[in-house]
């Protein structure tokens, strides 16, 4: 290139070079600009992504853990029945506490029903953290319903007369009613109705409940193991205190004439037990293993919510047959009752919780339930009301039964 000068001095080719470099570096420079930003803004987004993925892992640890303490609080319950009302354990990288309430929710609404359980969960990892809870019934599910039968016989579901139910039923058989239900009516699948209605159970259904009776057969083992004595007393106290482990062991009969009986403890008779005019405190067994018969007017227990339990019978259960006549009692608590084809009746007797009957020939006439009859047979119900109302909780106290969690209460928060 030839370069030539101006008039100004300045070359030509000198000159547009110049003015060339300018026109190129400053597109240039912007472009390097955007791609700074560009890049800070990638790296930005890069860690907000990388904070939110180890956000979320973080998180699913939470409630990996809250999980962890909340099935093992389940556990406990079912195999000791003793809740740890506050646990507290390091698991891994985090820490779980779990809860036990027998009152209220965790927002402070009370429970529905006195033998309802919240168990509350909280998972945490440094500053995140999770909430689990459930309910649990400390008895089985079958005595959700105020009427439960296996019905081994297969009979019909026969209601008349000023026989009542108030609440829900489980009958696994054919139902012929004339009086009304207020509640709905389960059978299984199969079933008829020819009067009443029915509402088919999805399965799984109901079991009935599995029942450990080793606890009742050990009593009854040690009380064999005593020098053979009956047991009498008429009036006055009978303190259990007075006793080792305040267990009073008869390897015989025992019979009480008006006498109060205080707990808490347990009268363990190999033969039969005989109650008259009397009144047994809340905290008491009583287990007999040839007959039990209780006349009135006599008071067994006192109430079944909050701190009380009222009492235990344990009437041969579903080892032993056992003859059973109640007239004129009033009971509070649970009640077992045996299998067998001798008389048992249950006449003008007022019953508040739990009744758990084997036999195959138990008759209520006159008398009222209010809280759950599981039986597996259907029993004859003359003139007799049932229905749903509190169970005692029965927490501390090998009884036997396991709990039951309840269907829709798990809530994670």
């Amino acid at each position: 290139m030839i370069n030539r000068l101006n008039t100004t001095g300045y070359l030509y080719g000198q000159s547009l070079i110049g003015e060339k470099g300018v026109i190129l570096v400053g597109p240039t420079l912007a472009v390097f600009f955007i791609l700074i930003v560009l890049s800070f803004t990638l790296v930005n987004i890069i860690k907000s992504e990388e904070a939110g993925s180890t956000g979320y892992v973080v998180g699913m640890d939470a409630h990996d853990i809250t999980q962890t303490g909340l099935e093992r609080g389940i556990q406990q319950l079912r195999r000791t029945r003793v809740p740890p009302f506050l646990t507290q354990s390091e698991f891994g990288i985090g820490n779980y506490t779990v809860q036990f309430d027998t009152t209220h929710d965790e927002t402070g609404t009370p429970l529905p029903w006195c033998n309802y359980v919240m168990i509350n969960s909280t998972g945490k990892i440094n500053f995140v953290e999770r909430n689990m809870r459930l309910m649990l019934s400390t008895l089985p599910h079958a005595f959700l319903f105020p009427l439960y039968s296996q019905n081994l016989k297969n009979k019909t579901l026969n209601l008349s007369g000023t026989t009542s139910v108030t609440g829900d039923v489980y009958f696994r058989g054919d139902v012929k009613t004339t009086v009304p239900i207020s509640g709905t009516t389960y059978t299984p699948s199969g079933h008829t109705v020819t009067t009443g209605s029915i509402t088919y159970h999805p399965e799984p259904q109901p079991p009935f409940p599995y029942f450990d009776e080793s606890i009742f057969a050990g009593l009854l083992q040690t009380a064999m193991n005593q020098s053979a004595s009956d047991f009498i007393q008429s009036g006055g106290t009978l303190s259990l205190s007075a006793y080792s482990n305040n267990e009073l062991y008869v390897r015989g009969d025992v019979e009480l004439v008006n006498v109060t009986v205080n707990g808490p403890g347990k009268i363990i008779a190999t033969g039969e037990v005989e109650i008259e005019r009397g009144s047994v405190s809340d905290g008491v067994w009583i287990v007999a293993k040839k007959e039990f018969e209780v006349e009135g007017p006599s008071t067994l227990g006192t109430g079944i919510c909050g701190t009380q339990d009222g009492v235990i019978i344990y009437a041969g259960g579903g080892i032993y047959d056992i003859e059973i006549e109640f007239e004129d009692v009033t009971i509070y608590g649970l009640v077992i009752f045996g299998g067998t084809t001798e008389e048992q009746e249950i006449e003008n007797s007022i019953f508040h919780g739990a009744i758990l009957s084997y036999s195959r020939g138990l008759e209520f006439s006159g008398s009222s339930i209010t809280g759950s009859l599981v039986s597996k047979n259907l029993p004859s119900l003359g003139s007799t009301t049932i229905s749903r109302g509190p169970l005692p909780l029965l927490l501390s106290q090998n009884i036997g039964l396991e709990p039951y969690i309840i269907p829709g209460t798990w809530l994670e928060y």
